[in-house]
């Protein structure tokens, strides 16, 4: 697949990019997630272990579906066709397991037929797309019932359309549990739960969802019901984790043995509530129940007594839990600190998140000699690195201080010299690829550098932008730094991109956001080192009514200098959310609109190297956006990515085709030809 560039969308305010037929550009199909930086800790909401081949696992979590082929060892993304939303419920066909509904938050449930290699909605029909629960009849495998925030829904054809199945129902309570009678498939369960006026307990229907009534007989009916589980050799018994919160303590495990009609408060119920049952398919007797900040209990013998079974579970939430149907000692659970296993029946549980990113990338580079080399900066995991094209990655230290990385400059004629700006620490350099760093802040007065830009011909010369003290340069590799303010604004001005002139190196441009002076807000231009400078802002703000001239990501032309293009936003205007990616074509005397997007700002710009018409934009609420004709035309590009909140941007030199995205919540991306 290619992607395909389409409808101008110059000076289009608030236009999105639309996807018909035109331009093709030979790039990947689709991004691929590294599964790095960092180790994953997102939310883990739901779990799914294939009952034919066990050792695949789905896990939906805070943005998406991942899976795991080696029992949960290691996971990889498997999230395209996804929105990036919350997944708080899944459910797999247990005769073709490679068919997989999803419930996604605020957008309805999605499906897989190839095993969760690529996913498409399935939502026609549905009224609520807020997805809590997903049950799927085991005889009739067309058939599925999801719990909404206004009731459960229905559909006999596999998701291609949903009907209304509330007949009985409290009235605009969300259903957040489900479980279906496996003998009698007719008998459906549902939790009832709402966190600010509590649930209506349990409801039961015998007629597939044409009827239900209430099953709360035992002290159910003002609690909050998250969790229903049903014993697989005895279906009149079944276990629902309860949450009280009116504080009083009335929730936790319950259980009935007569199929709903009453139900009894287990023993050692667990104040803190329960999120999550699951029963033992091979053993039913061993339940385990997981809680909301107690941790994970066991029992043996159908819930008469618990022991806590927490050693080696760093977080007390439980949210999911999952049990391997043909090896017991081998369950899953879900935290919002991400997945744990236990491989022995919950005596001592282990992280399991290798291969999930959950890291916010805020600055992205690459070794301009190996394409395979990349630098990633977090937001709070500290700045890491990997040699391998993302395949792995390791931590950097070696006196480089924790923290954000907002900005990265590799020295062209002898990588192994890295700069790197920090959030609160200064300027750190490297001269052997970051196995070691050294401060160098002589003559900086600001702590948090924004922007570096070295100059290609003489690589010891570097600018830095700062957060309010504007620019600096130094001549000797960060030795000494000066401050350069002749012509710019002041007293307070953030310096949010910097350029230098591939082929001049005393011009250079900067990107400003001049604190409470709109007019200031825009690029300056030097062309004698930083000795004075100007301010080349004509045209800027166009796409917004004047609002938008505060810039902050900026590219050159490798071939054509005197082409740039600076992404916008809203300075001060709180009104004001908008942005707009401008074009010049004269060295900054004159912008032109090229892209304008509603809500948010552009993180990133990069112009091809081998094929300067190629133009790529990160935007950090809509992904990213890719040109194929020096701006005049644009589209998204998004597939893979898994979020279209994207943070960074780097293209590598040497293998033109080769990018990296930085994003929020999913790590680095990668595409490559």
């Amino acid at each position: 697949m290619v992607l395909l560039i389409g409808t101008a969308l110059v000076g289009a305010a608030g236009a999105r990019p639309a996807s018909p037929e035109g331009r093709r550009l030979p790039v990947a199909s689709q991004w691929v997630q590294t599964g790095g930086p960092g180790a994953g800790t997102a939310l883990a909401l739901a779990l799914a272990v294939d009952p034919l081949v066990p050792a695949t696992v789905y896990r939906g979590g805070s943005e998406g579906v991942a899976k795991s082929t080696d029992g949960g060892a290691a996971w990889n993304e498997a999230a395209r066709g996804l929105p990036a939303r919350a997944v708080p419920a899944l459910a797999i066909d247990p005769v073709a397991t490679h068919v997989i509904y999803a419930g996604v938050a605020g957008r309805g449930v999605y499906k897989t037929t190839n095993g969760a290699n690529s996913w498409i909605s399935s939502s026609a029909g549905l009224t609520d797309l807020n997805i809590y629960a997903l049950g799927l009849d085991p005889a009739s495998t067309l058939t599925l019932y999801s719990g909404t925030a206004s009731g459960v829904f229905k559909t006999t054809d596999g998701g291609a359309t949903w009907f209304a199945s509330s007949y009985g129902l409290p009235a605009d309570v969300p259903i957040r549990a489900l479980a279906i009678d496996s003998y009698n498939p007719a008998t459906v369960y549902a939790g009832t739960a709402d966190p600010v006026t509590g649930g209506d307990g349990i409801y039961k229907t015998t007629d597939g969802g044409a009827n239900w009534a209430p099953a709360n007989m035992g002290h159910l009916a003002e609690l909050n019901v998250h969790a229903l589980a049903i014993d697989p050799s005895a279906p009149s018994t079944v276990y629902a984790g309860t949450h009280d919160i009116t504080g009083r303590g009335r929730g936790g495990p319950f259980k009935s043995t007569d199929g709903g009609s009453t139900w009894v408060r287990l023993s050692k119920g667990r104040s803190a509530g329960v999120h999550a049952v699951a029963v033992d398919p091979t053993t039913p007797q061993t339940v385990y129940s997981g809680t909301g900040g107690s941790g994970i209990f066991k029992s043996v013998n159908g819930g008469a007594t618990w022991r806590a079974a927490n050693d080696g579970l760093s977080v007390t939430m439980v949210d999911a839990l999952a049990v391997d149907p043909t090896d017991s000692s081998k369950v899953y659970a879900g935290t919002p600190g991400g997945t744990f296993r236990t491989l022995n029946g919950g005596t001592r549980w282990s992280p399991a998140n290798l291969g999930l990113a959950d890291t916010t990338v805020s600055s992205v580079a690459v070794d301009p000699a190996d394409p395979n080399v990349v630098y990633a900066g977090t937001d709070i995991d500290g700045a890491f690195k990997s040699t391998d094209g993302g395949g792995s990655w390791i931590e950097i230290e070696g006196g480089l201080a924790g923290g954000r990385v907002n900005a990265w400059a590799i020295d062209p004629l002898d990588p192994q010299t890295i700069y790197a700006g920090t959030a609160f620490d200064g300027l750190f350099k490297s001269t052997n690829g970051g196995g070691t760093w050294s401060r160098i802040n002589s003559g900086i007065t600001e702590d948090t550098v924004l922007a570096l830009a070295i100059d290609q011909l003489s690589p010891t010369t570097l600018y830095a932008g700062t957060l309010g003290l504007g620019v600096f340069k130094t001549t000797d590799g960060g030795g000494q730094w000066t401050i350069l303010s002749n012509g710019l604004p002041s007293p307070f001005w953030d310096t949010n991109a910097l350029v230098v002139d591939p082929t001049d190196s005393n011009t250079v441009y900067a990107g400003l956001h001049v604190s409470g002076a709109m007019d200031d807000d825009g690029v300056w231009k030097t062309i004698d080192g930083g000795e004075s400078w100007t301010q080349t802002s004509e045209g800027l703000g166009n796409a917004w009514s004047g609002q938008d001239r505060a810039v902050s990501v900026l590219a050159i032309d490798p071939t054509d200098p005197d082409t740039l293009y600076a992404g916008t936003f809203c300075g001060d205007d709180e009104f004001c959310m908008d942005g707009a990616i401008y074009k010049s074509e004269d060295g900054a005397g004159y912008w032109h609109v090229a892209l304008a997007l509603h809500d948010g700002m552009f993180t990133g710009l990069a112009v091809h190297p081998a094929t300067p018409s190629i133009v790529v934009a990160a935007h950090y609420v809509f992904g990213i956006h890719v040109s194929s004709n020096s701006g005049g035309f644009w589209n998204q590009f998004n597939e893979g990515l898994g979020t279209e909140f994207v943070r960074s941007l780097a293209i590598s030199h040497t293998a033109p085709y080769t990018t990296y995205a930085g994003t929020e919540d999913f790590g680095v991306c990668k595409f490559n030809e």
